[in-house]
C-alpha cells in the first residue's frame, strides 16, 4: 500500500495498516524488522471546527505533543470527526497507530499547522509511546508505504535501511483468528525481560536478526518459499521465545 493521504475538499487524513514479516520488537530493542504497509486503511474525516473536550487516549495524547512543541496553544478536538477502518480494532496490524497518523494528517490539514510528514511520525511516535512505550517501525512503515527494512533504536524512531515495493504479481492473504491482541501488556512484559537479561529474550533477539537478514534477501531475490520459510521462521521465534501465539492460531496455521 501507498502511505500517507489527505483530503482535498474537507480536513481529511487517511493511512494504511501494515503486517510485521520479522522481527517484533526488535524496534525498540534495538535490531533488523522487516514491515509491509497494507492497504486496510484507517480514515478521518473533520468537517466542523467547533471546539469539544478530547476524550480519546491516542487524540489526548497527540493534542499533547502538539502543545509541547508549540504547534497549538490549547487541547482541544473539532466536535465532528468520524474514524473509520478497514481492519478491526485489536487485530495486530497496527490499527491504533494507523488512526493516530490519519487523526493526526486531519487535525494538521483542520488547524493548516506547518510541519512535515517526518515530524508528524515523531509526533505520532511520541504520543502512542507515551500510552504503550511501544517502539515506531508502525510508524514508518504506515508512513513511507510499500516493504520497508528498518534498524532499531533503543529511543525514538527506527533508522530506515531499505524500501522497495511491493513484489509485481504477488498476493498477500491476511486470515483472522477474530482474537483481540494486548500490545500493552505484551510490552510492558517484555520489557521486564529486557530489565532482566532474559536468557530466551537475548536468544530471540540473535535469531530473529538472523531471519531478518535472510529473509529481506529472499525478497529481494524474489524467492516466494524462502519468503514463506523465513516468515515461518519469524513466528516459531515468536511463539516459542516470545509468547506471542494461541492455540486457535496454531490451529488456523496447522489447518492451512
Amino acid at each position: 500500500s501507498k502511505g500517507l493521504e489527505v483530503g482535498s475538499r474537507e480536513c481529511s487524513g487517511s493511512a494504511p495498516t501494515r503486517v510485521c514479516f520479522a522481527g517484533e520488537d526488535l524496534d525498540w530493542l534495538g535490531g533488523p524488522s522487516v514491515c509491509l504497509a497494507i492497504n486496510l486503511r484507517t480514515t478521518v474525516k473533520i468537517t466542523d471546527a467547533r471546539e469539544f473536550e478530547v476524550r480519546n487516549i491516542y487524540c489526548l495524547a497527540i493534542w499533547r505533543e502538539l502543545q509541547n512543541r508549540k504547534h497549538v496553544d490549547r487541547i482541544y478536538e473539532p466536535s465532528s470527526f468520524r474514524s473509520s477502518c478497514d481492519a478491526p480494532t485489536g487485530s495486530g496490524i497496527s490499527t491504533s497507530t494507523s488512526f493516530s497518523i490519519a487523526y493526526l494528517l486531519a487535525v494538521r490539514s483542520h488547524l493548516d499547522l506547518k510541519f512535515g510528514d517526518q515530524e508528524l511520525l515523531e509526533i505520532a511516535y511520541l504520543a502512542e509511546f507515551s500510552i504503550s512505550r511501544g517502539g515506531g517501525m508502525d510508524h514508518i512503515a504506515i508512513g513511507y508505504g510499500g516493504l520497508v527494512l528498518t534498524e532499531g533504536v533503543t529511543a525514538g524512531l527506527p533508522v530506515i535501511t531499505e524500501t522497495r515495493n511491493w513484489l509485481k504479481n504477488w498476493g498477500l492473504v491476511l486470515v483472522s483468528s477474530s482474537q483481540v491482541k494486548n500490545s500493552a501488556t505484551h510490552l510492558k512484559s517484555i520489557r521486564g525481560r529486557a530489565r532482566m537479561s532474559d536468557p530466551p529474550l537475548r536468544q530471540y533477539m540473535n535469531d530473529c536478526s538472523d531471519c531478518v537478514e535472510h529473509l529481506w534477501d529472499a525478497i529481494q531475490a524474489e524467492d516466494y518459499f524462502a519468503v514463506a520459510h523465513g516468515m515461518n521462521r519469524a513466528h516459531g521465534l515468536m511463539r516459542d521465545l516470545q509468547g506471542m501465539s494461541t492455540s486457535r492460531i496454531e490451529a488456523i496455521r496447522t489447518a492451512m
